[in-house]
């Protein structure tokens, strides 16, 4: 669908205008993450595992569920997050 045939009701958000100003652009970069996960396992496996809109859709509420059990945890747990999250990421970076 081309951009002129696009309904007018369409926010423009969805068109990348001014998009980091916006209130939806987390759950779209959720989604932009289910949807390359989705694509991952169907190029691990040589095309023989294609996931559906449900798939994605699932992958995608997880994601926002475990964002959501993350940004609820208290401080010292954010702490211990981060602290693993840098580990990991100087090893990443090392080899």
């Amino acid at each position: 669908m081309s951009l002129a045939r696009l309904p007018s009701f369409v926010p423009s958000i969805l068109l990348g205008e001014r998009f980091s100003n916006s209130v939806l652009a987390y759950p779209t970069s959720c989604l932009c993450s289910a949807q390359m996960i989705t694509s991952a396992i169907t190029v691990a496996s040589n095309g023989n595992t294609v996931l559906g809109a449900g798939a994605t859709y699932g992958i995608l509420l997880a994601i926002l569920f475990f964002h959501g059990v993350v940004c609820s945890a208290a401080t010292n747990v954010l702490a211990r997050l981060n602290l693993f999250y840098v580990v990991v990421n100087g090893i990443a970076q090392v080899s």
